[in-house]
């Protein structure tokens, strides 16, 4: 069976296109679930880590948002503009490893407002 990884992406910008080169919301929607293996979670923290690592993070630049589903939304984040913060939170994911609700964790993340400085 091939390794999966499954990260659903949603960007989101909320302003005028001529504007939206200088600002992002990145919300990560995480799988959890019990089809992704232990070191096949670990590799995505990584790779989260590496992502965030290599944006411009700022309150008027990008912001990224986190969230870990499985059977329910188990840990989430408000969009962060901090990058130590976003860097940490990446690195700390929980994986619950139960049943896979992927939609729960699409709307948590699609109703993410609140910005963590």
């Amino acid at each position: 069976m091939p390794n999966k990884l499954h990260i659903y992406i949603a960007v989101m910008c909320i302003v005028s296109p001529s504007e939206c080169r200088a600002l992002m919301d990145l919300y990560l929607v995480v799988d959890g679930s019990d089809s992704i293996s232990a070191s096949e979670f670990q590799t995505l923290r990584e790779a989260l880590v590496s992502l965030i690592e290599g944006m411009d993070m700022g309150p008027q630049k990008a912001r990224v948002g986190i969230n870990v589903f499985s059977s329910g939304v188990v840990q989430e984040s408000n969009f962060m503009d901090n990058k130590m913060l976003a860097k940490g939170f990446a690195n700390n994911l929980v994986h619950p490893r139960d049943s896979t609700w992927t939609w729960t964790g699409i709307q948590v993340g699609a109703n993410t407002r609140s910005v963590i400085h």
